[in-house]
């Protein structure tokens, strides 16, 4: 499945999830399989793409510049057999993973990327290396905050777990297990560039 929504002076809307038609009684189009790899690519323009109720090999989205936001696993679960990436591209945004009790489990490693920008990255619900792979974090240039834990346990099963949130201005910060449990079978690695940074481990 490839999706490529283009440029947009005001942003697109693109969304995978469990869908109901209103009826007597309603009917109700379930979880979505696919035996190939998601590609959702955005373009110019504050997009919000929103990934729910999905098997799939793997998952790649690709946000465009200007800020963005990515949701995966906020309104139902997701499953991906392979490896999943999500990248902001320059001009910051928001990533969401497994948020209101659902969640998102990655067989393999998933990447999250964010350019130049304020990037905002929340990671609760979320399972990584479920056979085997890593969680990497990284921001770049710009005052970010990476979350992982704050609502729901987070689990790199057989892998580790690598933020690096880059320079920054007026300082970039990074919260793990606040709330929940955060377990990494590996290595844990935090690096961050000039400015300060608030570490909250």
């Amino acid at each position: 499945l490839d999706i490529k929504t283009g440029d947009a002076s005001g942003g697109d809307n693109v969304s995978i999830g469990q869908s109901t038609f209103a009826g007597s009684p309603d009917i109700f189009f379930g979880f979505n399989a696919v035996t190939k790899g998601v590609s959702i690519e955005g373009g110019n323009g504050n997009d919000v793409i929103s990934v729910n109720a999905l098997t799939a090999p793997s998952l790649s989205i690709d946000s465009g510049a200007l800020p963005d936001v990515i949701n995966i696993a906020t309104s139902d679960n997701v499953v991906i057999n392979g490896n999943v990436s999500a990248d902001l591209n320059d001009g910051g945004g928001t990533v969401n993973v497994g948020q209101n009790s659902h969640t998102l489990v990655v067989d393999g490693s998933m990447d999250v990327d964010g350019g130049s920008g304020n990037d905002f990255v929340t990671l609760d619900g979320l399972t990584v290396g479920n056979v085997s792979g890593d969680l990497n974090v990284q921001t770049g240039l710009g005052n970010d905050q990476v979350t992982v834990g704050s609502n729901s346990a987070v689990s790199v099963s057989h892998g580790s777990l690598n933020i690096n949130t880059g320079d920054s201005t007026t300082g970039n910060a990074v919260t793990i297990g606040a709330n929940s449990t955060v377990t990494v079978s590996g290595n844990t690695d935090i690096t961050s560039g000039s400015g300060n940074t608030l570490d909250n481990t």
